[in-house]
């Protein structure tokens, strides 16, 4: 069979088995895949999911379906560059809703400029909503103000009324209880009817719901998701510009929406920096003043020895790295899965105490699944400690037909948030071709950037496909 034959077969694989875990899977836990991994049956999953949303709101925006096409892709081309930044994760319906909305004003923009440099048109609208007339601008001028309201209200209304989720389904999604979301939905219909009455159209938050369900809108054609998955896969491989996969007005669109999500940020950033900048301005010269002041005398004799004396050897910020402590499991050590909290099932995790690189334990991953996720991971979480800009982890491994094993670093922030995940390291197979790897053990190891603001790390020693995989001697060490 030829080497593209195997890989569309094994992506195949991949992408059926996570169809079929994806009904057990949240939205958090899917966009999780996909950043980590950029697994494109993860992407699909959104798509498939979110797509009817999406699709509904540059229908009503638009009105115009190929226009309407073109804002879809590019709102979810948006979610292939910017998937990392939403936060929190399991809100990305949410985030979608303000791309999309965001994305077909634009485009309605785009068009009317178009036209009229065109001359097609000599009396076109104007773009703002609240100006247009008629029974069907009340579709538009409620993603208006439906944009315009705080996040966890509106968050409720697109999961309930916009997507058709159960208060059961939305409030898992969103990790609150059922009367919380029903609360916050009835809140939000009230408030979104309050904005509507400013505009003349009285609605109450029933009418509201049924113009907004899903039922409301036409379904999203099958070849507009298949093409635009199609794409993002290309686009997110960096191949999509030479293939022609992404049309001019698609790429316009995308690259107009992120320059306005950047100046937004900035504009944020520059307010922050500035109030900063004046209210530590004064102070901070005072404090210099007193610090020069109380400031004591350098010991020069001290001073020389401080510099001429041998830099002490680099620390391993884990613990029990050689996996020799511990009563029923390995001490520090926890087991877990990606996405967190998944069901797993063809997966050991085991302690095993008579095989190890140099003690006479180590910690060993196997997997008789035959599909790549959920992932399943030894790890441990330690504190940033230091200034050193990066660090490097090591681990000797051995590994017993390892289709796929890695050795993954995630950096927290101070609310144990997603900063960035990279892969340190890859055990087993490079090519689909390429047969699973087995081999006695070795070292494997990488060196990585520490982003600002990382407050926690999270090493992990991770399988993905069938295989058996010990690891022993895990260090992670700060380094310049």
């Amino acid at each position: 069979m030829a080497s593209s034959s195997i890989s569309d077969f094994l992506q195949n694989i991949r992408r059926s088995a996570l169809r079929r875990d994806e009904a057990g899977l949240t939205d958090g836990q899917l966009l999780d895949v996909y950043v980590r991994c950029r697994e494109e049956a993860a992407f699909a999953a959104l798509v498939h999911r979110h797509g009817p949303m999406v699709w509904g709101v540059c229908r009503r925006i638009l009105g115009n379906e190929g226009d309407a096409e073109d804002a879809f892709q590019a709102t979810f081309f948006v979610l292939v560059r910017k998937a990392a930044c939403v936060v929190p994760r399991e809100q990305i319906a949410n985030w979608l809703y303000g791309v999309a909305r965001q994305t077909a004003v634009k485009a309605r923009a785009m068009a009317v400029k178009h036209k009229r440099r065109e001359k097609q048109v000599q009396d076109m609208p104007e773009a703002a909503v609240a100006e247009q007339n008629g029974s069907d601008d009340l579709l538009p001028l409620l993603d208006q103000e439906l944009g315009r309201l705080p996040d966890k209200y509106r968050t409720a209304i697109v999961l309930c009324d916009l997507e058709g989720k159960s208060y059961k389904e939305a409030a898992r999604q969103l990790g609150c209880p059922e009367g919380t979301l029903a609360a916050r939905l009835a809140r939000g219909r009230a408030m979104l009817a309050k904005r509507m009455a400013r505009h003349r159209a009285a609605v109450t938050g029933g009418v509201l719901s049924m113009v907004l369900s899903p039922s409301a809108s036409a379904n999203v054609p099958a070849s507009i998701v298949s093409s635009t998955i199609k794409a993002a896969s290309l686009f997110a491989a960096g191949q999509a510009t030479a293939a022609g996969a992404i049309a001019p007005p698609v790429a316009a669109l995308m690259e107009g929406v992120l320059k306005t999500m950047l100046l937004s940020k900035l504009k944020i950033a520059t307010a922050v920096l500035v109030t900063a900048a004046a209210l530590s301005g004064a102070a901070g010269l005072f404090y210099q003043t007193q610090a020069e002041e109380k400031a004591p005398k350098a010991d020069a004799p001290a001073a020389e020895r401080a510099a001429t004396s041998p830099a002490p050897a680099a620390e391993n910020t884990l613990q029990n790295g050689g996996f020799e402590e511990g009563d029923k499991s390995p001490a520090h050590w926890s087991r877990g899965t990606v996405p967190q909290g998944a069901e797993i099932e063809g997966v050991r995790y085991i302690w095993d105490k008579e095989n190890g690189q140099r003690g006479k334990a180590s910690i060993c991953l196997h997997k008789t699944a035959q599909r790549y996720f959920p992932i399943a991971e030894w790890f441990q979480v330690v504190d940033r400690k230091g200034d050193k800009p990066a660090i490097r982890v090591s681990a000797q491994v051995k590994a017993e037909k390892v289709t796929k094993a890695i050795l993954d670093v995630l950096f927290l922030d101070e609310d144990g948030e997603w900063i960035k995940h990279q892969w340190v390291s890859y055990i087993g197979a490079k090519e689909a071709k390429d047969p699973p790897v087995s081999h006695d053990w070795k070292e494997y190891n990488g060196r990585v950037e520490v982003p600002q603001k990382t407050k926690k790390i999270h090493v992990g020693l991770q399988i993905y496909g069938p295989g058996r995989v010990w690891f022993d001697e895990v260090r992670a060490e700060y380094t310049r």
